[in-house]
């Protein structure tokens, strides 16, 4: 419930938003607040992948973090990125496939890869291209970076913009 009050503390105005689950007309409100990966219209994977290469990022893309796109699974509460191995266990192939499957989706620009320290470990992180797959609503900077060349060719001018402008900004700061 929404309210505005005066400056004793009296209701002035309220609201209550309710939800409504179904409607005689459009139906079932189908699957409220579930943690889902979107795909664009007009934004689909290369025409060229072979329809294994397709159902492997598709199957990929089912993993993807909320909010990151990070390629990862769960142990306990904690998210962690998966490797070679877990993605060869993941998309029921070798090791040796599932690398090179890897590689041609970086060379193609559809998985990003990173390098980062995770306390005293060095660990490879894989991220999907939020132009092809998105789990989340706000894209951060990380993933703008990341899919920079992809992204720019989609974006307003005014998000690049402030993307930028607020990366050089931190960058000012840093030295």
């Amino acid at each position: 419930m929404q309210a505005e009050f005066d400056s004793s503390g009296r209701i002035l105005k309220s609201n209550k938003k309710t939800i409504t689950y179904f409607d005689d007309e459009q139906g079932y409100l189908f699957r409220l607040n579930k943690e889902a990966i979107k795909v664009f219209k007009g934004c689909g994977l290369p025409r060229d992948l072979t329809e294994s290469e397709t159902a492997r990022i598709y199957r990929l893309s089912l993993t993807m973090h909320k909010g990151s796109n990070l390629i990862c699974y769960r142990s306990g509460n904690a998210v962690k990125s998966m490797n070679t191995t877990m993605m060869a266990h993941h998309l029921y192939i070798s090791e040796r496939q599932t690398t090179a499957f890897i590689n041609r989706m970086i060379d193609r620009r559809i998985i990003g890869k990173v390098t980062v320290s995770v306390g005293d470990k060095t660990e490879t992180q894989y991220y999907i291209n939020p132009v092809y797959f998105f789990a989340g609503k706000w894209l951060n900077y990380n993933l703008y970076f990341l899919f920079k060349h992809d992204l720019d060719q989609i974006l307003p001018k005014w998000v690049k913009d402030k993307f930028n402008q607020d990366l050089a900004q931190k960058q000012q700061v840093q030295t």
